[in-house]
């Protein structure tokens, strides 16, 4: 829960600056929390492929020891830019548009 506290308005305080900012935050909250959910499923299913490719190659499954963790690392780090592209475009999608 985020507590909001009404301050008078003072000239050249930045009160206004300081409830953009912070309305800026809230209206991207869902955001954020839909991408950490999306980067479960997105890491999952690239660390699968990564996986899947390092067995499929004959001569990278003779050292699949070493090249599995560094596939599944590769498929991570892609996984979090990934999972905020989705995000917004499931987000953007639901809002209408004029």
């Amino acid at each position: 829960m985020i507590l909001i506290m009404a301050e008078p308005s003072v000239p050249g305080s930045g009160w206004t600056l300081r409830q953009k900012a912070l309305r800026t935050r809230l209206e991207e909250l869902p955001m954020v929390r839909l991408a950490f959910l999306m980067f479960g499923l997105v890491g999952s299913v690239l660390a699968g492929i990564a996986i899947v490719i390092v067995l499929a190659v004959p001569t990278w499954a003779a050292n699949a020891m070493s090249l599995i963790p560094l596939g599944v690392g590769i498929a991570v780090a892609l996984a979090a830019p990934l999972s905020f592209l989705v995000a917004r475009g499931i987000l953007s999608a639901g809002r209408p548009t004029m």
